[in-house]
């Protein structure tokens, strides 16, 4: 079970919604989530000044020094039916091409048999920045039907956001 900090009413927080599907990505290549680009993004939530989406690149998402809670959950999902090896990769970083994957890496290897994957997982993490730093999301989808995938929005249920990204400063960097 992931770690949760119980918050306080003086912690920073950045809340987004994903209200448009992600580009449709090849099997094998890598979507880096446009968190700034608010026709993909929403702001649902936001308090304090430590935690902000770039202006000048929308993959940005800069945090000042501190202890950050940092959780995503995406639904992703193939254009069809696979049938063999599906290798879901998740992947938060202060690395803006992924060298390294210091704050999150996930991963998912899966067989499938003739149906559409469907993955919704969650993620949760501490994350510790000693100094003033950047992070980028990235999710890698490898299928053995070499189908294209999209990060899911599912725009079309008001009150269902199966993709978000919730960060929270919940205190100094230790």
């Amino acid at each position: 079970m992931s770690q949760i900090i119980v918050p306080t009413s003086n912690n920073d927080v950045l809340l987004l919604n994903m209200i448009d599907d992600g580009t449709v990505t090849n099997s094998g290549s890598s979507y880096v989530l446009p968190v700034g680009n608010d026709t993909v993004f929403d702001v649902v939530g936001v308090r304090g000044s430590s935690i902000t989406v770039d202006a000048a690149n929308s993959t940005k998402i800069n945090l000042k020094s501190g202890l950050y809670q940092i959780n995503f959950s995406g639904w992703v999902q193939t254009v069809g039916a696979v049938t063999g090896s599906v290798d879901y990769q998740l992947k938060v970083s202060t690395s803006p091409i992924f060298a390294f994957a210091d704050v999150i890496f996930d991963r998912l290897l899966l067989s499938y048999d003739g149906v559409n994957p469907v993955l919704d997982p969650s993620h949760t993490t501490l994350f510790n920045a000693v100094s003033d730093t950047t992070i980028y999301i990235q999710i890698t989808l490898t299928n053995g039907s070499n189908l294209t995938w999209y990060l899911r929005s599912d725009e079309t249920i008001a009150a269902s956001t199966p993709t978000n990204v919730q960060i929270q400063r919940v205190g100094d960097a230790v």
